[in-house]
């Protein structure tokens, strides 16, 4: 039995899997769930000190270390004894340097620390002095947990509220955020008592549950559901295999049970304990050094499991949707990430040479494009369909850690891609870098439409089959720049009139999430703060359709009415955003002229409206010969538009 907690794990609640207090920084609580600073649900695993009293050796910063680097730990507990001798009654200044000594360790490794009342009894005013000075000593650091009563026993749980409501205002009265964990009678198994009268009026508190799984069984369980039920977090901070004594053997079936149910609950849990003890609950031999190092001879079969599982679950196989953190037009749709607009994107790291990503399309669409970077270096297209099914394996070329950035190819009018979760090995969602933000607003060309023929030649296919988002200008001007983008782009369409229509044009949708005016989503534009707004639209003003529908003289005044409208929408989304005006490339002659002269009316009569804010920003293209499909420009065109506009956005960078 010795390979039992090797079984697969497919980590169903969708949790941020928390490695440091670097990534999660200061936790909360969101109705039942533990939460990050950054709203995502997180889930701590890690293992308790024994009582510090009689296993004082332990108690030190090098196996805090140890815990964390080589067992995967992102929480320990320092479970401080409270009446035996050498307990804190007795001697309180011995026991809160040992107390100190671990939660000094968890704060330099960048983990969590649990600082544990571990007593079976009420001392009201003791727990108040103790807790106020950890408040005021460690209070300011994001790692510190509070757990104020390990195990009542034979209290009440009126008795347990009203200690609960002191020593918690203690607390509070320094610190206002770090998580408090309360106790409950019986051991911390009456969970069911406490969601019919929870403590009221308290903020990121979450509620002890213990089990030993060779007593503690589905009636536990149940319980802890029922509390769930009533909207009460639960937090596991002691647990085991064997029976709630301490001994005997593992019941392996059932803390396998316990563990998956409180995984797929999103519940932290914690193992019972860092001693050497002659027990089986004590997971370290005698020959174990009290600094770390140890080696599996060092441990006894419980260790054995619990290194085991703390590894396995804390090396994070799954990135669920939610775990994502995208770039560009993007929802949650049926806990899937939905990328919408054009080059949408999000980034992670994986170690080993694979990782899978399960993604779908809506009903109605026979396929549609990724594309992908590994390590900084562009890849390919990937091509979603029905006859080509999710998972996609993604290949890097040697072993080790790897990043990778998807990006959708396509614009929003070609449908959806639903990224649906993401499997591999020790997987970590990386954030947008804190760089300045352009918004590239304009039509088929900004979209990087009919940009590149190398898989599916000009005029075959359908129209997304030449997309290369990646590839559009805005995008390289961001790369060349270091600064993050995002793409409010769509084929054909125009300020006062589309390619081949009246409308709707990008006024008309630009509020709208996939840029469809009859859409009842409305894009939240809180989500970005851009520096730059860069508006290139007009090509498809001047365009004369396609030679069979009627199609009026370009109407000057009516453009340049409209364009205005435009950015007073803009700016007001945007008051702090500088406007840059774009021309066309693929406008020439005296049309190239009349756009200009527009731009030139637009910008004049913007900054006349708004004196106090920054100049309107204009820029006219230099004529191209477009070599991409349709009179598109290719992906080399890209590469030279690119290229001409990165040092006019550098200079606007550097003003702003």
């Amino acid at each position: 039995m010795r390979n039992f907690f090797l079984f697969t794990l497919l980590i169903v609640f969708a949790t941020g899997n928390a490695q440091s207090v670097k990534e999660h920084g200061q936790l909360q609580v969101t109705g039942t769930q533990l939460t990050d600073a950054y709203n995502k649900p997180v889930m701590l695993r890690g293992m308790s000190f024994g009582w510090h009293n009689w296993w004082p050796r332990f108690y030190n910063k090098e196996a805090v270390a140890w815990l964390a680097k080589d067992w995967g730990c992102n929480v320990v507990r320092a479970a401080m004894g409270i009446e035996p001798d050498g307990g804190y009654i007795k001697d309180a200044k011995g026991s809160t340097q040992k107390i100190e000594a671990v939660i000094d360790g968890a704060i330099a490794s960048g983990i969590y620390v649990i600082i544990d009342w571990h007593s079976h009894n009420i001392n009201t005013k003791e727990a108040k002095e103790f807790f106020s000075a950890m408040a005021k000593k460690y209070g300011k650091h994001p790692n510190i947990i509070y757990e104020i009563f390990n195990e009542p026993d034979e209290e009440s749980w009126d008795d347990v509220k009203a200690y609960s409501q002191e020593v918690i205002a203690a607390i509070r009265a320094i610190d206002p955020d770090n998580i408090i964990l309360v106790g409950n009678p019986h051991w911390d198994q009456d969970l069911h008592v406490v969601a019919d009268a929870p403590l009221l009026n308290q903020t990121n508190i979450m509620y002890t549950l213990h089990f030993y799984a060779a007593t503690h069984k589905e009636f536990l369980r149940k319980r802890a559901d029922y509390a769930l039920s009533k909207g009460i977090p639960i937090f596991i901070s002691e647990s085991a295999g064997m029976e709630a004594a301490g001994d005997g053997a593992l019941n392996q079936e059932e803390w396998k049970r316990w563990i998956e149910w409180a995984e797929a609950k999103g519940i932290s849990w914690v193992t019972w304990s860092i001693s050497d003890k002659d027990e089986t609950c004590s997971v370290l031999n005698k020959s174990a050094s009290s600094t770390g190092g140890w080696k599996d001879t060092d441990l006894k079969e419980s260790g054995i499991k619990s290194k085991q599982l703390l590894k396995s679950y804390n090396a994070q196989t799954s990135l669920s949707a939610k775990d994502l953190l995208p770039y560009g037009r993007t929802a949650i749709t049926d806990n899937k990430l939905e990328l919408i607009s054009s080059a949408a994107h999000f980034s992670f790291s994986f170690e080993g040479t694979e990782c899978l990503i399960f993604s779908s399309m809506a009903s109605w669409q026979n396929h549609n494009y990724l594309q992908y970077e590994i390590d900084g270096v562009y890849q390919k297209r990937l091509k979603i369909s029905k006859e080509n099914p999710s998972p996609i394996i993604l290949c890097a070329k040697n072993n080790g850690r790897h990043t990778v950035k998807i990006f959708k190819a396509t614009e929003a009018h070609s449908g959806p891609i639903f990224i649906e979760k993401i499997t591999g090995n020790k997987l970590k969602s990386i954030a947008p870098s804190p760089a300045p933000l352009i918004e590239f607003i304009g039509n088929s060309i900004t979209c990087g439409a009919a940009a590149d023929a190398s898989e599916v030649p000009c005029g075959t296919g359908e129209y997304l089959d030449q997309h290369s988002a990646y590839y559009a200008y805005g995008p390289g001007v961001a790369r060349a720049l270091k600064v993050n983008y995002v793409l409010s782009s769509v084929s054909g369409i125009g300020i006062y009139r589309n390619w081949n229509s009246d409308g709707p044009t990008m006024p008309q949708v630009y509020r709208k999430t996939d840029f469809q005016e009859k859409s009842e989503r409305q894009w939240n534009f809180k989500t970005y703060a851009p520096k730059i707004v860069s508006i290139a639209l007009g090509t498809n003003d001047f365009s004369n359709g396609d030679g069979k529908k009627q199609r009026l003289p370009f109407d000057s005044p009516g453009f340049v009415t409209t364009y205005i409208k435009f950015v007073q929408q803009v700016k007001t989304i945007y008051p702090a955003a500088q406007i840059a005006l774009l021309s066309s490339a693929m406008i020439n002659g005296s049309n190239r002229t009349l756009l200009q002269n527009c731009l030139t009316a637009v910008k004049k009569s913007v900054d006349g409206l708004y004196p106090a804010h920054k100049p309107v920003a204009l820029y006219f293209f230099k004529p191209m010969k477009a070599r991409g499909c349709s009179g598109h420009p290719s992906v080399k065109d890209h590469a030279l538009l690119a290229k001409e506009l990165t040092p006019f956005f550098n200079n606007l960078l550097r003003r702003n």
